[in-house]
């Protein structure tokens, strides 16, 4: 089957179409040939139709193969070209190829025309696919510069010799380089610290090898430090070889920030876990040293020789047990016994402990917003939280200043720019010195348990004021600069004053309602003995019990007559709630007081409510616990 072949020839003499169309299907092709002598039957042949080849004689009486040589390119058609003429010199024919003919044939070499076009053919196929392939490539290109310029990721390109060929838009958001300060320049923002490591990297990569998220940490334009993960991979030139390298640059400071926080509360829920584990039998022991120095006390006259010691190791007892209650606070493990407070009311109570404890030097002042709302909190909480900020604040004004302790209602504005969340009424409380104020590193670790910058500090001060303040629902925030001082924020959720303070007013011991029976049950031997010895001297009538076993019979000889169960809310097998349930079938009108030395979160999960029932914490000494015992039985 011939095969179909168009084409243009330019040509005067009607003849030589002839001759060209035998000579084509001489060759096996099935011809197509329009001939036309001007220039406008040529320009409108390019725009009727297209055409496989153009054939042109060299001179016409009105037209010429180099004009329709320049009329074809014009068109920015790429048809073979070829000159076919009876005579043309050697001057005219280097000039027409150097103009962009393909070939030139004289007419008595006929045989040469049908090669010359296939050939010519070909050519053009290959420029055609070429230009194609061209076009490929810078849509490719433009593609991927759309997708490098639009990445969130910072991506950047560098050359064989390490400098930089692309910078993207976000590697100039990430690291503050405008392309113009960086192209052509090594890489900007590696740390004196990492030049060696990342010039080991590009040496690798440049060498064929990849890496994948690996984390450093880079500096930006303006200094400050980033953490990036930061990937390399080899870019490879047709042959294959290494020509470049591309680098992925992601943000991870804020996810690093986050592991941080993740540790720190990790480190803090292990730290409580130790200390709600250790809290029970430390205030045990606590309990029964404590109690029996009370006791110790009690008989000895202030000439003893021995009264010395037993009021040291009674101090010594309540420093641990004020280190329990740390350990516990800033765990947020601590028991809550929690009342509505006016703010004012408690600074100006705790201001009369405050001038013997910051000494003369420094001058106090205190600034009260009134009519504020009350907090809902710990009164002997929120008291050591104070205490525990004008220590510090005394400590860092050594050579004396000014501290001033403020309230005020805080502003939904305020609220927002500091990014606190707390619904209603906010309230504030501010502690703020004169001192010498703190660096970035130690408000970086301000909070941590048993950080601390002085001598003889324990490190959980701040931890502790830090775990009341969270778990009254409240926020901190800290203002500090050196040598400018330091203010100790605390936002708290305000309500309205619903009660008076259940702690006032005193309690008369010596107005005891004689044969009053309380059933104590306890499983440690000796703190249920202090406990019995403690109320038997204040004048009740105890009966002991190291189990549920031994009080439901107890309960069964009094026949129902026991005023008060005091009980250990946790204890092996039974627990002192069910005790009490089981009791109260037998003494309906009996009430009920708890102790524990466990933490709240543990209390909750055996039944109890630290709000809703009465509970006296361990340790105790006999003289609050027996103020307890008459509270619950008035």
């Amino acid at each position: 089957m011939k095969k179909p072949i168009r084409i243009l020839l330019i040509e005067d003499r009607p003849d030589d179409l002839v001759l060209l169309r035998r000579h084509m299907i001489n060759d096996g092709y099935q011809p197509t040939i329009m001939r036309l002598e001007t220039a406008d039957e040529l320009n409108a042949a390019l725009k009727r139709e297209s055409w496989d080849a153009v054939v042109s004689d060299y001179t016409l009486p009105t037209f010429s193969a180099p004009e329709a040589l320049a009329l074809v390119q014009a068109s920015g058609l790429d048809y073979p070209f070829i000159v076919l003429t009876g005579s043309i010199g050697e001057e005219r024919a280097a000039a027409i190829i150097k103009a962009g003919a393909h070939d030139f044939i004289l007419k008595h070499q006929m045989s040469r025309l049908t090669p010359a076009i296939e050939r010519s053919m070909g050519d053009a196929k290959v420029r055609a696919d070429h230009r194609a392939a061209l076009n490929s490539l810078r849509s490719t290109n433009q593609e991927l510069s759309t997708l490098i310029d639009a990445s969130p990721l910072a991506i950047i390109t560098l050359g064989p010799k390490g400098l930089i060929r692309r910078w993207n838009p976000a590697a100039e958001r990430l690291l503050g380089w405008q392309p113009p300060e960086v192209i052509d320049q090594p890489l900007p923002a590696i740390p004196k610290s990492g030049q060696i490591d990342v010039a080991s990297m590009l040496h690798e990569v440049l060498a064929g090898r990849a890496f994948t998220a690996i984390e450093v940490q880079w500096l930006r334009k303006d200094h400050s430090q980033v953490d990036i993960a930061l990937s390399m991979a080899p870019l490879r030139s047709g042959g294959n070889a290494v020509d470049g390298i591309i680098a992925l640059l992601s943000d991870v400071t804020e996810r690093k920030n986050l592991e941080q926080q993740l540790q720190q509360t990790q480190k803090m829920e292990i730290v409580g876990r130790l200390a709600g584990g250790i809290a029970h039998d430390f205030n045990n022991l606590l309990t029964v040293i404590n109690g029996r120095c009370q006791m110790l006390l009690s008989q000895l006259t202030a000439q003893n020789s021995t009264r010395r010691n037993a009021e040291l190791i009674l101090e010594t007892g309540e420093r641990a047990a004020r280190l329990t209650r740390q350990l516990l606070a800033f765990s947020r493990r601590q028991i809550f016994q929690v009342k509505d407070i006016d703010v004012n009311r408690a600074v100006i109570d705790i201001r009369k402990l405050l001038d013997s404890l910051i000494g003369e030097d420094i001058e106090l002042s205190t600034a009260l917003e009134p009519g504020i709302p009350a907090i809902r909190t710990d009164p002997s909480q929120f008291e050591q939280v104070v205490l525990n900020l004008v220590v510090n604040a005394r400590d860092a004004m050594p050579q004396g200043g000014k501290l001033v302790l403020a309230t005020n209602l805080v502003t939904d504005e305020e609220l927002l720019r500091r990014g606190i969340s707390i619904n209603g009424p906010c309230v504030r409380l501010s502690v703020s010195d004169t001192g010498m104020g703190m660096d970035e590193t130690t408000k970086l670790h301000l909070f941590e348990p048993f950080y601390t910058t002085k001598r003889q500090g324990t490190g959980l001060g701040l931890s502790t004021v830090d775990g009341i303040i969270k778990q009254s629902g409240g926020f901190i925030r800290v203002d500090s600069e050196v040598g400018l001082g330091t203010t100790f924020s605390l936002y708290l959720p305000g309500m309205a004053m619903t009660r008076g303070d259940e702690e006032s007013g005193h309690l008369n011991l010596n107005a005891i309602r004689l044969g009053t029976t309380v059933l104590v049950v306890e499983d440690n031997d000796d703190v249920r003995d202090l406990i019995q010895e403690a109320l038997l001297g204040y004048g009740y009538t105890v009966i002991s019990a190291s189990n549920a076993h031994q009080a439901i019979e107890a309960a069964q000889v009094k026949a129902g007559k026991i005023d008060l169960l005091l009980t250990d809310l946790i204890m092996p097998q039974v627990s002192g709630r069910e005790v009490a349930n089981r009791l109260l079938q037998l003494c309906p009108g009996m009430k009920v007081l708890y102790m524990s030395g466990y933490t709240d979160n543990i209390i909750t999960q055996h039944g109890g409510s630290v709000p809703a029932m009465s509970l006296v914490q361990k340790p105790f000494t006999p003289r609050k616990l027996a103020k307890q015992v008459q509270r619950v039985l008035m």
